[in-house]
């Protein structure tokens, strides 16, 4: 990066493990933080504690600008490491991810409602089969299958012809599961979004923390109606009754109730999933350029005005 200085305006780094092996350089570096274990001071692997002191040491010391990928992990890297940032957000091309058709409510559905006056209603009854997609990792705890799976059994209780579609990077071990349960492992980027416009009624999240959470705002975009845990990233773009519906995270007994009310108000699932879709459509990568550009420019300024690095940074 010395050598080639000339040739560059701005470098980008993408994981915090890079900013190790230039942090001696003093040069127009921007490190966007997008989110991963060692930002949370939940839910850390005691076989990862190196790679965890090795991010502490390098947000620490590294002299690069930063970026954030949500309000939630802006604030994180202020409160951990007193450092400013930048905020780029996350998106999503809402032309590749889409509704297989288009989103419509039950004819009986009252005109214009609000998601607040549908959830007030009394509740239709349950019908006696329902699709729920879970997508994640099942060897990354903190997504909290457990809690999942404690509110999967509790909808299958209701409803007996609960099937679940687990879109995953690897197959899980799945024990005391009653519920038929469809491991879609490893596809290709191709068939992810036909995964999502699969038939599911319901999208179950049940992270305990996340920067920024792209299988819900993917979700959204195909138009499936979401249930997630307030885990912090997703306050970004998700709005309980608005275009969504959220719970606490570990409150298995409130999630299972929404995903309830999903199943039997059709008009209320309707409902969130336009909205949802509004959302997703805003959350563009032209947006996302835009704050890109912004951080970009102001980078390259600042790298040019400051030609000498700053004192070090008191450990």
């Amino acid at each position: 990066l010395r050598r080639t200085r000339p040739a560059y305006d701005v470098c980008v780094a993408g994981y915090f493990t890079q900013l190790a092996e230039v942090q001696n350089l003093w040069a127009p570096l921007l490190y966007w933080e997008q989110g991963h274990e060692h930002v949370f001071a939940t839910g850390r692997d005691p076989a990862l504690l190196h790679l965890d002191v090795l991010y502490h040491h390098v947000m620490s010391r590294s002299t690069c600008a930063l970026a954030s990928v949500s309000a939630y992990v802006k604030h994180t890297l202020a409160l951990q490491f007193n450092r400013r940032s930048g905020l780029i957000p996350n998106a999503i091309d809402s032309a590749a991810f889409r509704p297989a058709a288009p989103i419509a409510p039950p004819p009986d559905a009252p005109p214009g409602a609000s998601a607040s006056v549908l959830a007030a209603l009394p509740r239709p009854p349950l019908p006696a089969a329902a699709r729920v997609l879970l997508v994640g990792n099942p060897a990354q705890a903190f997504k909290g299958w457990d809690v999942a799976l404690q509110v999967l059994n509790a909808v299958h209780g209701e409803v007996p012809g609960l099937e679940v579609t687990w879109l995953c990077q690897s197959r899980p071990q799945l024990e005391g599961v009653a519920f038929k349960v469809h491991c879609v492992v490893d596809p290709s980027q191709a068939k992810v979004r036909d995964v999502y416009a699969a038939g599911h009624q319901v999208l179950l999240f049940t992270s305990r923390h996340e920067a920024w959470a792209m299988p819900v705002l993917e979700a959204m975009a195909v138009g499936v109606p979401v249930v997630t845990t307030r885990c912090y990233g997703v306050d970004d773009y998700c709005v309980h009754l608005g275009n969504c519906l959220m719970a606490p995270a570990l409150d298995w007994s409130l999630l299972a109730q929404e995903v309830l009310s999903l199943l039997a108000n059709r008009a209320l699932a309707a409902r969130l999933a336009t909205n949802a879709r509004r959302t997703a459509e805003r959350l563009s990568w032209a947006r996302a350029g835009d704050c890109l550009e912004v951080a970009l420019y102001r980078t390259a300024h600042y790298f040019r005005r400051q030609r000498d690095p700053p004192p070090p940074r008191a450990p």
